[in-house]
């Protein structure tokens, strides 16, 4: 018992390029066999004829594609942009800022799209509602979209403009 009292004693007052010495000389852990069986080789061959395919390269491409869109990125950057400049999601006389709203009494438009961008200034309603139908097909559909749209079209005929 008072050797091991000792032992842990002697331990705390080791200084530290000491024990940093014994870091260094850690063994490395065993190497890992390879799976070197036939059926495995056979496995491996057919995996990689797979990825190399004609076929996966394409889908791999159009996802690259899909990620990286300017559109999407675009849109999700406006639409942040739009909803922060609003002031959150009690800004919308209807609609949602992601989607189609009006926006103070003034515009209608999708998400943060300016090409959308319909202002009502004076003009009248049926001239609105012909522009936002126009509108409608321009932009990605989305049930969430659609109900939106419902909405602010729903906001200009009760309300005017």
């Amino acid at each position: 018992m008072q050797t091991h009292v000792d032992y842990t004693q002697h331990n705390k007052s080791q200084n530290v390029s000491n024990i940093y010495q014994r870091k260094q000389n850690v063994i490395a852990p065993p190497l890992q066999f390879a799976n070197n069986r036939p059926e495995t080789a056979a496995q491996r061959k057919l995996l990689e004829i797979a990825n190399n395919s004609s076929q996966v390269s394409q889908l791999k491409a159009l996802q690259e594609m899909t990620n990286n869109s300017p559109q999407a990125k675009r849109t999700t950057q406006l639409q942040q942009y739009v909803f922060q400049l609003a002031g959150g999601g009690n800004a919308y006389n209807a609609g949602e800022g992601a989607y189609w709203h009006v926006h103070h009494k003034d515009h209608v438009k999708f998400g943060g799209l300016g090409e959308t961008r319909i202002n009502f200034n004076g003009r009248k309603r049926n001239w609105v509602l012909k522009q936002l139908h126009k509108m409608r097909n321009n932009t990605p559909q989305s049930k969430k979209g659609a109900e939106t749209y419902r909405a602010c079209r729903e906001y200009i005929l009760k309300n005017g403009i």
